[in-house]
């Protein structure tokens, strides 16, 4: 079977979000931005939904696929 891509899944505990806390929601759109475009990827679109200083979603269409972001620090269950 041919390989088309690798899909990752990543829940993340115990993480300290202090970088996240000093960005905005327009440095995170353009770091994403940049990161995709130096994969050689193609971004069709997105979404950014930011909550707070430390918890936004983001999701990212691509021509080869896509990219979603689901940030919750302090929540818990």
């Amino acid at each position: 079977m041919k390989k088309h891509g690798i899909h990752i899944i990543a829940d993340l505990y115990g993480c300290k979000f202090t970088k996240i806390e000093k960005l905005n929601i327009n440095t995170i759109k353009h770091t994403f931005s940049k990161i995709i475009k130096n994969a050689g990827l193609t971004e069709l679109g997105n979404y950014y939904h930011y909550f707070n200083k430390n918890a936004f979603t983001a999701v990212i269409a691509l021509s080869e696929s896509h990219l979603t972001i689901h940030s919750w620090p302090g929540f818990v269950a």
